[in-house]
């Protein structure tokens, strides 16, 4: 199971606003559009055990628009019955379209039962040289429990980088929502890795922790010491800490491609640790109000068009 159908993460969106529609082993959460429009997000679902007419008629039952649907299913795996073609014949009864994820449709996933060696060997020989340069320069990684040290930084990155992040009461509901459920049921959730050069807060990441992996979430950077190479220093260390805990993967939760086919940066940054690149399922709308959909969808891409959220 995904982090993002975890009973945790149900939790994380319903004090965050969301109403939760219950599907047993997952669930569908709704935001709610101007004139009361709903639409749903079934986030990183397995196809294999969705059962879709389910959905379909809670969708109904909750005056839902559309639900749009990613799942955690892979695209090498042979998962047959999970092409869209598959389903609209299995199940004609409901109105399926093809859709553009809302997490990213590729990801990069690390395995961190491998020696630290190979690991070393594995990863792209410039994220190696800073590695150096950042341990050499005197950047200290350490676990962090100060949110608003994580905060401001993340924060500060998504203004000097103009992308549209979340809120810091998004993310400080998130933070402790998690923190006491570690309280309640005594295991580890959510971790903060704050880099440091001369005490001073230089990189800092948040990470989810769950049934073994590691996700990379939310994080940023000082812009005037980047140079420092902080965020390379960061992620070692926390692969150094999952090997040491008996964590499996670390998953860098998604990566984007342009028009061109060609890695950003920042994927560039995720995939350069030598990872598994991995290709979910397409993602699809499960459409229950016809009319109104294709005109939430134009406004959609508009949106996209305007505002570039990373989750």
């Amino acid at each position: 199971m995904h982090f993002l159908q975890s009973k945790y993460w149900r939790e994380c969106k319903k004090r965050l606003g969301n109403i939760i529609i219950d599907l047993n082993d997952s669930f569908i959460q709704v935001n709610t559009l101007p004139f009361n429009l709903k639409v749903g997000y079934l986030p990183r679902v397995d196809l294999e055990k969705l059962d879709f007419l389910k959905v379909f008629e809670k969708c109904k039952e909750n005056n839902l628009q559309f639900v749009t649907v990613d799942s955690c299913n892979l695209q090498k795996e042979n998962v047959s019955d999970s092409s869209l073609s598959y389903l609209k014949s299995k199940f004609p009864q409901i109105n399926i379209k093809a859709s553009e994820s809302i997490n990213p449709a590729i990801n990069t996933v690390l395995n961190l039962t491998a020696p630290l060696e190979e690991l070393q060997q594995k990863m792209d020989k410039m994220h190696r040289y800073s590695i150096r340069v950042s341990e050499k320069r005197g950047v200290v990684t350490s676990e962090s429990s100060d949110f608003n040290e994580f905060a401001e930084i993340y924060l500060e990155t998504a203004r000097d980088q103009k992308y549209s992040a979340r809120s810091e009461i998004y993310i400080k509901t998130v933070w402790e929502t998690l923190k006491q459920r570690e309280k309640d049921e005594n295991c580890e959730l959510v971790k903060i890795f704050t880099a440091k050069y001369n005490n001073t807060v230089v990189a800092s990441a948040m990470f989810f922790l769950f049934e073994g992996v590691i996700y990379y979430s939310y994080s940023g950077s000082k812009k005037e010491f980047r140079s420092l190479n902080p965020n390379y220093s960061l992620i070692w260390e926390v692969i150094k800490w999952g090997k040491k805990n008996g964590y499996l993967q670390l998953d860098f939760w998604g990566i984007k491609k342009d028009k061109n086919g060609k890695l950003n940066g920042y994927s560039k940054f995720k995939t350069g640790w030598g990872g598994e690149i991995i290709n979910y399922q397409n993602s699809f709308d499960i459409v229950i109000k016809p009319g109104m959909y294709t005109i939430l969808k134009i406004l959609q891409n508009i949106r996209k068009a305007i505002v570039f959220r990373t989750r």
